[in-house]
């Protein structure tokens, strides 16, 4: 992945390549393929969720390190717009299968759906502000994935402001800011399950933006390190360590999947926000530095091209795997394997994220 910055003379320049970018959103988009697919876990993909959002912190500040933002409403609005406006058309394009779904439903008699229950949860859906209603059917709804959107328009909103705050920043202020980072979702998990409030953890935790923007920024702080800091690790220590990071996100979703009853403090603990956000954050300042054997095997060629279209792919995948499980089990075989259904999927999606870009190209939108 290319990034540029603004000279003294108002011309562009490219900065230093992070080759292993493109790489490591492709195994993300895998896993959480995998994860929605049912093959692995579940939290493998809130895993790759965590890493995604830090991921986009970091490289949106790297992108913007050195140059100056105004963050006035206007400003913040244009820059969300700028950041999500590649995507927002295939958002609403797959909302037409996803509504079709649910006519689906409701004629079979699965579900019972009104009028206002219709337009409660679509029209959130098309303007992404459904991550902030605290009910599954909303911001989940139609295209479950699409959450992910609505909350990264949010994140992108805030950048301005949270850049403008970071320019006179320092170590200092960047380690204090990680560890509030890490924190806060502990004491809010802490809350909700003193309180009672266990039917928001989801919401609250996963979901919800002005939460999810502690890893977005977490990772604008590991932008401010990798950016102002020489790093001085080897190539032998980033390795081990990122063999570590691996290790420990199998570790840690083992432990949000364990099958015994858990003591107070550990569900408290029991959310991908907290057990993986220190975790994606050492994770993404080692693919930072361009060194080791993971960031060797992530600068591939296929995975670079993967990378280049997961994000489409995202919002096309989760729909694909819904009509093909109902497709299959209805119309085939209701035994048939989950591997089979993955299998299947996945080259539907990658079959109409190609059609999708030849169209956009097609039109003379750069994808």
């Amino acid at each position: 992945m290319y990034l540029y910055e603004k000279n003294k003379e108002g011309t562009y320049k490219m900065k230093n390549k992070i080759e292993a970018v493109n790489g490591f959103r492709a195994v993300a988009f895998i896993v959480i393929f995998l994860s929605h697919a049912g093959v692995i876990w579940h939290d493998f993909g809130a895993c790759s969720v965590s890493f995604f959002l830090v991921l986009s912190g970091f490289i949106t500040f790297y992108a913007h390190q050195g140059g100056d933002m105004k963050c006035r409403l206007r400003d913040c609005i244009n820059f969300s717009y700028r950041k999500i406006k590649r995507m927002y058309p295939l958002h609403l394009i797959m909302l037409v299968p996803a509504l079709a779904i649910q006519v689906a439903f409701v004629y079979i008699g699965r579900e019972t759906f009104s009028i206002a229950d219709f337009l409660s949860v679509l029209i959130p859906n098309v303007f992404l502000f459904h991550t902030w209603f605290p009910i599954n059917r909303i911001y989940f709804g139609y295209n479950g994935v699409a959450w992910y959107l609505s909350t990264y328009a949010f994140l992108c909103f805030m950048f301005p402001i949270l850049f403008r705050l970071m320019k006179k920043w320092n170590a200092r202020k960047a380690v204090i800011s990680i560890g509030i980072c890490v924190i806060v979702p502990i004491i809010i998990s802490f809350i909700l399950e003193v309180g009672n409030f266990q039917q928001y953890r989801e919401w609250i935790l996963y979901v919800f933006p002005p939460v999810r923007l502690l890893d977005y920024f977490a990772g604008m702080q590991i932008g401010y390190f990798f950016c102002s800091r020489q790093n001085t690790m080897s190539g032998k220590m980033i390795a081990l360590l990122q063999v570590g990071v691996i290790l420990a996100s199998i570790l840690l979703t083992s432990f949000l999947n364990a099958d015994y009853q858990i003591p107070f403090i550990a569900s408290v603990m029991n959310e991908s926000i907290i057990v993986y956000m220190p975790v994606a954050i050492l994770g993404v300042y080692l693919i930072a530095q361009n060194r080791g054997w993971v960031n060797k095997c992530l600068k591939s060629k296929w995975l670079s091209s993967i990378g280049n279209v997961s994000m489409y792919a995202f919002l096309i995948h989760y729909l694909v795997l819904q009509y093909t499980h109902m497709v299959i089990t209805n119309f085939i075989s209701e035994n048939i394997s989950a591997y089979v259904l993955c299998a299947i999927s996945m080259l539907i999606t990658t079959g109409l994220t190609w059609l999708y870009i030849k169209a956009k190209n097609g039109c003379g939108v750069s994808a």
